[in-house]
């Protein structure tokens, strides 16, 4: 077992949900650094301005990414939640914290920026660097806020694609901390990676599930929307330690390059469907007009 899971229970009063697994509960994380976590998820609503379908993404700014915009939809189809992306550190001056998940588009990346332009989440960030310390854990550098608006909203069972963060080495241990906000909170269920349910809970607004990243590897986890439930107002904090830095540049040429790639697709659609419409409106020669000339009426050389 992981000696900064040990640690995480001993210091901060969490326990193992699952024997065997490195995976702690950490109650009352936000309540403890005089955080509500109610009154949180309400001002990053109230504070900052959310992107939908059609909307610019402006570089630079603290932002939603609603789940119907272009650029946050999985295989054309609009998520069930919204998000907000930051890291430590400027992207223009440090690159992007790039992390790499199922589905995810170039047009979404520059979202990003530092986590200093978002003082709600900025204190929050303080106090993981410390926790991160006090445990053995690499430092955090990326930030994903997530709200599930209701019970409509939510995630499917997976695990944290483990190509952009950075694994654990003697320098630390790679923690992947998922901290509860809002207004009540939501189940998150724990399964193995055949899909077995191992646990299934609600987590109160405030407590953390903190889980390494091979322990991530070994399960799935979800928070399942549930419709027949009445169901308010919560989100989520996810910290991560991020291994891929793109450069500026290279994030922007990217982004280019996609959008390219769309318009052409876009383009050789549109095409594709005139030429389609034009040979549906063309008349069909009648029968007669395809009839053999009579003897003696074709021209006479």
């Amino acid at each position: 077992m992981s000696v900064c899971i040990n640690k995480i229970i001993e210091q901060y009063g969490g326990k193992r949900p699952i024997e065997g697994l490195d995976i702690a509960i950490v109650p009352g994380v936000l309540q403890n650094i005089n955080v509500d976590p109610k009154e949180l998820q309400e001002e990053l609503v109230k504070n900052y301005p959310i992107r939908k379908q059609g909307d610019e993404i402006v570089q630079g700014a603290v932002q939603w990414v609603h789940g119907s915009h272009n650029a946050l939809r999985y295989r054309g189809n609009e998520l069930k939640r919204e998000k907000i992306w930051l890291q430590d550190g400027k992207p223009d001056e440090k690159g992007y914290a790039y992390y790499y998940y199922t589905g995810v588009q170039w047009e979404v990346v520059p979202a990003q920026t530092d986590w200093a332009e978002c003082p709600e989440i900025d204190r929050i960030a303080t106090e993981i660097a410390r926790f991160n310390t006090r445990v053995g854990a690499k430092p955090s550098n990326q930030a994903i806020i997530t709200r599930y608006k209701n019970q409509c909203h939510g995630i499917g069972a997976h695990y944290d694609k483990p190509k952009s963060i950075a694994p654990s080495d003697e320098s630390g241990t790679s923690l992947i901390t998922v901290i509860k906000m809002g207004e009540v909170g939501r189940k998150f269920n724990i399964y193995d990676l055949d899909e077995k349910l191992l646990w299934s809970e609600v987590v109160a607004p405030g407590d953390a599930i903190v889980m390494t990243l091979e322990a991530n590897l070994k399960t799935k986890h979800e928070v399942p929307i549930e419709e027949d439930a009445a169901i308010g107002d919560s989100g989520s904090i996810v910290f991560r330690s991020i291994s891929s830095i793109l450069t500026y540049a290279k994030v922007m040429s990217e982004r280019d390059a996609s959008r390219k790639r769309k318009r052409k697709a876009q383009e050789d659609k549109e095409d594709k469907e005139e030429k389609k419409q034009i040979v549906e409106a063309k008349p069909v020669a009648s029968c007669a007009s395809w009839r053999c000339p009579k003897p003696g009426s074709g021209s006479k050389d």
